[in-house]
């Protein structure tokens, strides 16, 4: 007898917890968990388009960069034309 009630309720916890995950609440708060989840991947701060910008944004500063060294060569190379003018002063 006692294994026949077990057996029923574990059938009801069954039937419990499968209507459970049938319930319109159920799905509603599944649903909006999952669409939660993809707007924060689309438009989030970890999303695709902060990936997106932080790659442009890579390139702009690689194409500062450049320009900068390209300028600071150009500069290094009037300094040390400079150096080579001027007479050295002789100190005692």
């Amino acid at each position: 007898m006692n294994s026949l009630e077990e057996n029923k309720n574990q059938k009801s916890w069954a039937f419990k917890i499968s209507s459970f995950f049938e319930s319109p609440i159920f799905i509603i708060v599944f649903l909006f968990l999952v669409l939660w989840y993809f707007y924060s991947l689309l438009f989030g701060e970890r999303s695709i388009s902060a990936l997106i910008s932080a790659e442009s944004k890579k390139q702009e500063l690689i194409d500062e960069y450049n320009k900068l060294q390209e300028a600071n060569q150009k500069l290094q190379k009037k300094y040390f034309e400079l150096i080579q003018l001027t007479p050295e002063v002789d100190a005692f």
